[in-house]
């Protein structure tokens, strides 16, 4: 069956339900193929459906939020055949992407921006819609609600279609998620725009009639939709946090992870301390995703989800330090960027002393260039008397304990990533004064690096030894600030190449390079300002240059400038 917008337009109403249910079983096989989000976009096939039926796009303009409920909506604009390499490299992206398509308005992965994206798109007066399909987690996160109200200023119509499923990633958080057609109603008429009631947008008919009269008005409403996460897919509707998104077919198939991570090592401690200590966890939507599920259930750890609510989280962190002995934040890096503010003016000014888990450190893999996690550094450098730390190897504990078992004056952030930590051997020397650890030892160069990249960097010094070059790698444990005193041990370690999976701005190598004082050679090696697209971490390894071969062939090529 073809699934383009020719044959969904030539369909009478009473053929959209079977349309979409075909629709839904697509999505199901080619997912299951490529991985990816799974239970969002079943949930919203119906609506998806029901608005390309009633309206023109691309002259009416639809935007998602969050951004990977656009599956369905990108098979039917279009990309049918493509949604098969969906997330892959030189595949069409998970998200809204505009080089894909006219259809795609706007480039987003991040909840909460629709509203305000279509009020951008309304300054200019015309009769064509702009519809946002907003998830009801996406709705009350702050910059929605912001936008809400200002939307009855738009110089055309916009239509608000809620998809209430009564989840975010795992279930929503605020009381809009018992929210019944009465306080939408208030919603609606705070905002100054018209009500069109509740509807069951599971199947794509009875919607399309509805949506088809609120055109006909062409005036700007919100219609509060509920649908089921995961619909026509019994497991993924009984458990949409587990179906959120799926592996590939190929990736289930292999071995489970052997080594121990971060989040299991930082979940086990403060367990841990939290027998011993009053202990607060706040969350940002993320924390059973992440691998933090075990704090969540624990009854000794005062816990608190604000889902999709940076900035707030930040402050309740800031001020519940008033309170606890130690409190603890967990956020993806990607999502760091928009509590800016609060990290600098409620934590940085008040010298509140949280502890930030900056977690998915590095290239955001499938997911793209929304969630690249290789800024975070720059802003957390920038918060007043900030300590950053970072370990990717079996002293993780050890370190925590150091770090964290203490009172504090001032905020600590500990940079995590997605996947196991190193394992030491028996020549790893931690250097706990200077806040490095050194993994290999050599005479011909120095790499320094951290984070999960550190690997990569381990693999090159044995490629290089192949060819009889011997190399120091060493990690860097404190990140920020960097001591005058360790800047001169690398200095007597050169020639030095840092290699690090974060943008040149706020990276490490441009600190050390800024305290560089000696002729000893020094070359920095980061992910460039060009966005790196959707794929593969590996891949996305070796089109910025820093896996493990072309590290070593760096190394290689410095060695051999430097003796010209």
């Amino acid at each position: 069956m073809k699934f383009d917008l020719t044959t969904l337009k030539k369909s009478t109403y009473l053929d959209l339900d079977s349309f979409a249910k075909n629709l839904r079983e697509y999505l199901k096989i080619s997912i299951e193929m490529s991985g990816g989000h799974y239970a969002s976009p079943l949930g919203v096939v119906g609506i998806t459906v029901a608005v390309h039926y009633v309206f023109n796009s691309p002259q009416d303009k639809l935007i998602f939020d969050t951004g990977h409920q656009c599956y369905a909506h990108k098979i039917i604009t279009g990309r049918h055949e493509d949604f098969k390499f969906i997330r892959q490299a030189h595949g069409i992206s998970g998200f809204p992407e505009p080089t894909e398509s006219n259809h795609d308005h706007f480039r987003v992965g991040h909840a909460g921006t629709a509203l305000a994206i279509a009020m951008g798109l309304s300054v200019i007066p015309s009769d064509d819609w702009v519809i946002v399909i907003v998830g009801d987690a996406a709705f009350a996160n702050g910059v929605s609600l912001e936008s809400l109200l200002l939307i009855h200023k738009a110089k055309r119509p916009v239509l608000i279609i809620v998809n209430d499923n009564v989840h975010s990633i795992s279930d929503a958080v605020s009381s809009l998620r018992t929210m019944n057609s009465s306080r939408y109603e208030a919603l609606a008429l705070a905002a100054d725009i018209d009500f069109a009631g509740t509807i069951n947008g599971n199947e794509p008919l009875d919607l399309a009639v509805k949506l088809k009269k609120l055109k006909n008005l062409g005036k700007s409403s919100l219609i509060h939709v509920s649908t089921v996460k995961g619909y026509s897919d019994e497991y993924a509707s009984s458990n949409p946090f587990k179906y959120h998104a799926i592996q590939s077919v190929i990736r289930k198939n292999l071995p489970p992870a052997s080594k121990e991570s971060s989040q299991e090592v930082l979940s086990q401690f403060l367990i841990n301390a939290a027998h011993k200590s009053k202990l607060f966890f706040i969350s940002i939507g993320m924390a059973e995703t992440a691998g933090f599920g075990r704090i969540v259930k624990d009854s000794k750890i005062h816990y608190l989800d604000v889902g999709i609510a940076e900035h707030t989280g930040f402050t309740i962190a800031a001020a519940a330090t008033k309170s606890f002995d130690f409190t603890f934040i967990h956020i993806y890096s990607t999502f760091l960027q928009r509590s800016a503010d609060a990290l600098l003016h409620d934590i940085g000014v008040n010298q509140s002393p949280v502890v930030l888990l900056v977690d998915r450190c590095g290239l955001g893999a499938e997911d793209g260039p929304t969630h690249h996690g290789i800024y975070d550094l720059a802003i957390l450098r920038s918060c007043p008397m900030m300590e950053v730390y970072s370990c990717s190897n079996n002293n993780l504990f050890n370190i925590a304990q150091e770090l964290f078992w203490k009172k504090r004056s001032a905020p600590l952030a500990i940079r995590i990533f997605k996947g196991g930590l190193i394992n030491n051997s028996e020549k790893t020397i931690l250097d706990r004064a200077m806040g490095i650890c050194t993994h290999r030892y050599g005479d011909n160069i120095t790499i320094i690096s951290h984070g999960r990249i550190l690997e990569e960097c381990i693999k090159a010094a044995d490629i290089l030894e192949e060819n009889n070059i011997t190399c120091n790698v060493i990690e860097l444990i404190k990140l920020h600030p960097i001591s005058e005193n360790t800047v001169s041990y690398f200095q007597n370690k050169g020639p030095v190449i840092i290699v690090e999976e974060h943008a040149e701005t706020g990276s490490v190598g441009n600190i050390i390079g800024a305290m560089w004082k000696t002729l000893v050679p020094l070359k920095q090696v980061y992910i460039t300002n060009k966005l790196t697209p959707h794929g593969d971490v590996f891949w996305q390894w070796e089109i910025n240059k820093i896996d493990s071969s072309s590290i070593a062939k760096t190394c290689q090529e410095f060695l051999d400038e430097i003796k010209l």
